[in-house]
């Protein structure tokens, strides 16, 4: 299933397990200031690349490498 940015983001308000790729890379919610925000997180290196580009729209990473965890 090809995911749309608006079911990223609504999976990860859910609490549900959403990955780019494979398990080492999670979409997660920023916090504080960056309430707002979504990243990728690598769970290997804590590295983040925000979900989008600074447009808000275009995503880093095709649409159908994210997935919800439970769903594979």
């Amino acid at each position: 299933m090809i995911m749309t940015l608006e079911q990223i983001k609504d999976s990860v308000d859910r609490g549900v397990k959403t990955n780019w790729k494979n398990y080492m890379y999670e979409v997660i919610k920023g916090t504080g200031e960056r309430s707002n925000d979504y990243f990728v997180r690598c769970i290997d290196n804590d590295s983040i690349i925000g979900l989008t580009h600074r447009d808000g729209v275009t995503m880093n990473g095709d649409a159908e490498d994210f997935y919800n965890e439970d769903e594979r």
